[in-house]
């Protein structure tokens, strides 16, 4: 159950302040394409093997955290509850990983597929750069 909490806690602290920011729409399209590039991925690499779960979309989420920071930079800088906000989001989500990561050695967690992870993230950061909104930028 532990792979799962941790999926679905990372979503909510990061994602719920994405959403505020860029609506649930954009942030569904990068969760949902993430997925599929992870698991895409993970099928080329491991063509053998199947994969559930929602882990890509997760790292995706967190590749669009990144992606918001370098687009609204300046702006968040300015906005100091919504910076306040995100930066406790990222570090939540970093602590959240660091636990993910040493706990890894559990025989639990041995069939995780990394790959998925990152290319989630992978994903989830560049299509935040072409669908977030940069706020600072008038077009």
């Amino acid at each position: 159950y532990m792979h799962l909490i941790s999926n679905v806690s990372v979503t909510l602290i990061v994602g719920i302040p994405l959403e505020m920011l860029h609506g649930p729409w954009r942030v569904a399209l990068i969760y949902v394409g993430s997925v599929l590039a992870g698991s895409l991925t993970g099928s080329i690499i491991m063509p053998n093997e199947f994969f559930v779960g929602a882990s890509g979309g997760v790292f995706g989420v967190m590749g669009a955290n990144l992606a918001n920071f370098i687009l609204n930079w300046t702006l968040l800088q300015q906005n100091k509850r919504c910076f306040v906000a995100l930066i406790i989001a990222n570090c939540v989500t970093f602590i959240f990983m660091t636990i993910y990561a040493v706990i890894l050695n559990v025989p639990e967690f041995q069939n995780v597929v990394h790959t998925v992870h990152m290319m989630g993230w992978t994903a989830g950061l560049i299509l935040s750069l072409t669908l977030l909104r940069c706020f600072g930028k008038h077009r």
